[in-house]
């Protein structure tokens, strides 16, 4: 089902967009979000609502309705975007059975990736002599919301059955993660895997899905932003 105001366009799909960049090389190189130190994504999840809630085998779905929320809103208190005022503590503690204190713990810790080439104009890698190194993020699994890819329209990129990790973007940096790729949940609450193409004003962008499906001008409730992804065939 067809949800574009506009009309498909070749130049407007995921492929025509990173061949019209010269920012970046290779169109697989461009699901993978590289979170340096003067990046977007400086620091995991500063509470640990998520990382519980997984231990005691709950989903988003389930922890909001013990405590009479949308998951969304639970999505958005563990991945910091909402704040934990005490009244959500609270409720969160009374709900999951622990202490509020166990919601809380320093996660600014950097670790550093070591990077041994790059690939250039979409087809060359060119290796270093020496590996050189990039502060990232630590992020933390509970941080991280998992999604399974269905059926082979996103191929060659990924395959059936393959799973891509996706990291929620606060909303006053999704004007940095333009042209990246991810999870977006608009406001009238359709849900697309896609890119933000255009920024227009606060919260408002154009959007496009994989394959080139524009929507114009639309607001977006939230952005997970493309993270990792596991290959079925690497995972037992």
């Amino acid at each position: 089902m067809r949800h574009s105001k506009g009309v498909i366009n070749p130049e407007h799909s995921l492929i025509g967009y990173v061949r019209a960049r010269d920012d970046i090389a290779d169109p697989c190189m461009f699901f993978s979000v590289a979170l340096s130190e003067d990046g977007y994504m400086e620091k995991s999840p500063s509470n640990r609502i998520a990382a519980i809630r997984k231990a005691k085998k709950l989903s988003q779905q389930q922890l909001a309705e013990r405590v009479g929320s949308h998951w969304i809103t639970i999505s958005k208190l563990e991945r910091g975007k909402m704040q934990l005022t005490a009244l959500w503590a609270s409720r969160l503690a009374e709900a999951l059975g622990v202490p509020m204190k166990e919601f809380f713990t320093a996660t600014d810790e950097l670790r550093e990736l070591p990077i041994s080439g790059r690939i250039t104009g979409g087809v060359y890698v060119e290796k270093f002599d020496d590996p050189i190194t990039k502060n990232i993020a630590q992020i933390d699994d509970a941080g991280i919301e998992w999604l399974e890819i269905s059926g082979d329209d996103l191929n060659p990129y990924f395959h059936h059955g393959d799973a891509i990790g996706v990291w929620n973007v606060h909303d006053e940096d999704m004007r940095r993660v333009v042209g990246r790729v991810g999870y977006i949940i608009l406001d009238n609450g359709d849900e697309l895997f896609g890119f933000l193409r255009r920024h227009i004003r606060k919260n408002v962008f154009d959007v496009s899905t994989i394959h080139g499906d524009t929507r114009e001008a639309v607001e977006v409730s939230d952005f997970m932003v493309l993270v990792t992804f596991a290959p079925i065939t690497m995972r037992m």
